[in-house]
Parts: C-alpha cells; structure tokens; sequence
C-alpha cells in the first residue's frame, strides 16, 4: 500500500498505528506539496497504466481524502475499466481497484 496520509490526517491517527509504523510508510514525502498525498497514486497509475497487460488489475488501499480523486484519475487515464471503490468495516472507501482496458 502507498503511504496515503496527508499530515494532519497523521496527527490525530491512531496511537496503535502512529508508535509502530515509520511516519515514511504512512505520509508521502510530497505530503506538504500535494495536500491530499496524491504523489504515490499518481506514479502507481500511471505506471500501471503502460505495464498491465488488459484484463490485469490494480488494488490499492486509499486515506479517507482520496476516493473521488483516485476514481476521476484513474478514469481520465483511459486505460481502465471496472473501476471500484471498496469500503471498509466502518463503511468508510477505503480500497480501490481497476481493470486495464
């Protein structure tokens, strides 16, 4: 999974997740650039996008701040069908998977 936190979403997580992983795995480094942490999703689709064979699939887990971008992206990537949002126990989306074309 990307790191898919922005940094004020890492200050109030979770104590049994903040002491035990490294804030790296957590909050990509363009956090403070892309406030949303778009960095890794973007790199992740666009190079899946030029490296899945059709018919292959894409799975990642998103923050709560992603779910319409990652969609909306993926999608005007044109390389996707089957796009999904997968939400979590608490109902929240917090999976996300595609088809390439």
């Amino acid at each position: 999974n990307p790191p898919y936190l922005t940094e004020i979403e890492f200050v109030d997580i979770e104590p049994s997740v903040k002491n035990y992983e490294p804030k790296s795995a957590l909050v990509p480094a363009d956090a403070h650039v892309e406030s949303k942490a778009f960095g890794p999703y973007k790199e992740i689709l666009d190079i899946a996008a030029r490296a899945l064979r059709s018919g292959g699939w894409i799975w990642f887990e998103l923050g709560q701040t992603q779910p319409d971008w990652i969609q909306d992206y993926a999608k005007n990537l044109g390389q996707f069908n089957d796009l999904r949002m997968m939400r979590d126990m608490s109902r929240k989306y917090r999976f996300f998977c595609a088809r390439k074309s």
